[in-house]
């Protein structure tokens, strides 16, 4: 059962730490692609072409850029903490943690995670989506991509399809994986509980 134990442990920090680079990926990227837009937020952005045959954005709310920012720099803290609290329980001798209620505090933490992440998860794939969709309503005979080509004077739209598809795929990626975290946190709450000390007994 300790081998068992270290396994689900090993594991779990592996994935914590790929984590802390995905949700990074996720914040860098976004903010940038606020800093190209002027400090706007791209998603669901509504496109018209006009008299000059040049296309403009009008943007909709920033929040929705700022959410999945902040929401990833706290997931990269939580990350870290979670992190150096499986480190310690995989480098002690005795079988388990003798913190099992902060175990399962943190296995709880991952399954509210998860749920903000698949919003965080939906809110740039459904954005991206409707961006590409407005922009292609207005030049039918190009791809989403192609438009990274074009120049504008009010921001810079060279990168924002590959910013945007970074932070989907990884949102995405996300999800699954802080799943696996919180239920490896119950796991090691329900099954690996510490066991009682050793007593010596005197004649």
């Amino acid at each position: 059962m300790t081998f068992a134990r270290n396994i689900v442990l090993f594991v779990t920090i592996l994935i914590l730490a790929g984590l802390v680079f995905s949700s990074l990926a996720i914040a860098i990227v976004t903010s940038l692609l606020k800093g190209n837009f002027d400090g706007h937020c791209p998603l669901y952005a509504t496109a018209t072409k006009k008299e000059d045959h040049k296309i403009y954005l009008a943007f909709n709310t920033v929040s929705n850029c700022n959410y999945v920012i902040a929401l990833n720099f706290v997931a990269v803290a939580l990350a870290v903490i979670i992190g150096v609290f499986r480190g310690r329980e995989l480098l002690k001798k005795n079988r388990a943690s003798e913190n099992v209620v902060v175990s399962f505090f943190l296995g709880v933490v991952c399954f509210v995670l998860v749920f903000l992440m698949l919003v965080a998860a939906c809110i740039v794939s459904v954005g991206f989506k409707a961006l590409c969709g407005e922009l292609i309503s207005q030049e039918p005979e190009l791809k989403c991509v192609q438009f990274q080509k074009f120049t504008s004077e009010e921001f810079d739209p060279s990168n924002f399809y590959t910013f945007l598809n970074t932070a989907q795929i990884a949102s995405w990626l996300n999800v699954p994986l802080w799943l696996f975290v919180g239920i490896s946190s119950i796991l090691l709450f329900i099954c690996w509980k510490p066991r009682a000390p050793d007593t010596e007994v005197l004649t």
